[in-house]
């Protein structure tokens, strides 16, 4: 538009509150073209005292006895005048349960640790309420903590030993309650002993060296898995391929070929993984754990490798089989077939594991205003449609091909039964509100370039664009009359030589 325009003064006119948020850095070259002008006009009014969040840390879930827990809140003045004394207030499920006072003197920020107790399972709405500013738009950060019970563990120990270095459910045990303080609860029973079992009482089964269930515990560990079960299997060298195909090949994530000894001279390493699945990527350690013996295997067609050897066969596998899952790990988990229990990755290998299996999917709880709240995980078998009551109390509908709800205004997004249903929070994002401003001429300084003048009219522009274009061919001008003047220099000398 100014490239075109005819007026002698061309400037652009900024009108603004020029909040700092607001002012992308991204294009910090860019700059107006020569002979542009730039004026600021700033409507941003008087000061504004402000208190935000700038960052919560709240537990999305908890295990069932960790009464004591603290919840971490940054609190920032981020308005033009600042504040120097708040009060944040922590309420569950509506009630006011710790308060702490919060001195911003000296420095813009400061963190506050609150103290809270979740001693009963169950779902609960947390709320942080800032007081002490001039604007209560951002004074409320949302939250929700489900506090679930400790995650069943049902080992299967196949090979067991009177000396305990040898015996590899003592070892997986002992990893998952190293501290007495564990997310699980583990029961070890004997292969022998499983017809007293119920599977169902377990969100985990691990199956370690076992060589042969009976036909009817084979078919209740199947049904066990397609009905939403987890399944860990840790074959060593007791287990008759022959055997395992038959009575779990249907459900584990491939058959088993042959078992390999390497002996005492040689060893195999962990050589790849796939860092990005939610089972590997917490577990940033190097694997140098030396494996003797292993299964070959082969794979069925919708198992993911998540572990392979260095000699290039599977090493970790998954497969999900109907509502459940299973994983097989194509060694021993004892020091039979190799030194994994002695190495410091053995614990967070187990608990890793484990908590993937019980909680095979992570769903998000916490959203910002502004983005879409994907409800597809909550439409199961059989449920077509949800009723989602927003924030400020509007009922909507999602189904199947409509599923993502759009997030407009801070608050609790509750889908299907206030009691039984699910709970989301959504919050405002913190930059929204930090009312930092830019300084005008900070601006003007960016946006306007080097060869403008102030008051450069379109005569002065035309001008100075003909002594542009007539300095090269002044220029020429003196180039021409040296040539002339060197022409008649060598007539005259060519004259007098020949004469």
């Amino acid at each position: 538009m100014l490239d075109s325009a005819r007026n002698e003064r061309r400037r652009v006119v900024m009108i603004s509150d020029f909040q700092a948020s607001g002012m992308s850095q991204t294009d910090s070259g860019f700059m107006l073209a020569p002979g542009v002008g730039f004026q600021g006009v700033d409507v941003g009014g008087g000061g504004v005292r402000n208190l935000t969040f700038t960052d919560v840390r709240s537990p999305d879930q908890l295990l069932e006895g960790v009464t004591d827990y603290e919840i971490l809140a940054r609190v920032r003045s981020t308005g033009t005048v600042h504040v120097d004394n708040a009060e944040v207030t922590l309420l569950i499920n509506g009630e006011p349960v710790a308060s702490e006072a919060v001195t911003l003197d000296r420095t813009s920020e400061a963190v506050v640790n609150l103290p809270v107790s979740f001693e009963e399972g169950g779902r609960y709405a947390g709320e942080l309420r800032l007081n002490g500013d001039d604007f209560d738009a951002d004074n409320t950060h949302f939250f929700t903590v489900n506090v679930l019970p400790r995650i069943r563990v049902l080992v299967v120990n196949g090979a067991p030993s009177a000396n305990w270095f040898d015996d590899g459910a003592h070892w997986f045990t002992l990893a998952l309650d190293a501290d007495g303080n564990s997310p699980f609860s583990a029961e070890t029973v004997l292969a022998s002993e499983l017809g007293t079992v119920a599977f169902a009482d377990y969100d985990v089964v691990v199956l370690l060296n076992v060589a042969a269930l009976s036909d009817s515990q084979a078919a209740q560990l199947d049904t066990y898995v397609l009905s939403g079960g987890n399944l860990w299997l840790a074959p060593g060298s007791r287990v008759e391929p022959a055997v395992f195909n038959r009575q779990l090949g249907d459900v584990a994530p491939a058959r088993l070929a042959e078992a390999v000894d390497l002996g005492r001279n040689d060893y195999l390493l962990v050589a790849d993984m796939d860092r990005r699945h939610p089972l590997i990527a917490p577990l940033d350690v190097d694997w140098n754990a030396r494996f003797r013996g292993f299964w070959q295997t082969e794979p069925h067609s919708d198992t993911d490798i998540l572990m392979y050897f260095d000699n290039g066969l599977p090493a970790l596998l998954e497969r999900p089989v109907g509502e459940g899952r299973v994983l097989m790990f194509a060694s021993a988990m004892d020091l039979s077939w190799s030194n994994l229990p002695l190495q410091g990755l053995y614990l967070p290998f187990v608990h890793e594991s484990v908590n993937y299996l019980a909680k095979a999917t992570d769903i998000v709880r916490a959203y910002r205003v502004g983005r879409g709240v994907d409800l597809a995980h909550e439409l199961g078998a059989g449920v077509d449609t949800l009723e989602v009551t927003g924030p400020g109390g509007n009922v909507v509908a999602v189904s199947a091909g409509n599923s993502v709800y759009p997030a407009t205004r801070p608050g609790f997004l509750q889908v299907g039964d206030p009691e039984l249903g699910s709970l989301y929070a959504i919050n405002s994002d913190p930059l929204a509100t930090d009312f930092s401003r830019v300084q005008v001429s900070d601006l003007h300084d960016r946006f306007i370039n080097p060869e403008t003048t102030p008051m450069a009219s379109e005569r002065v522009r035309t001008a100075q664009l003909i002594a542009e274009l007539e300095q090269p061919q002044r220029l020429w001008w003196w180039v021409l009359l040296l040539v002339m003047l060197l022409l008649l220099l060598e007539t005259l000398v060519a004259n007098r030589t020949y004469r």
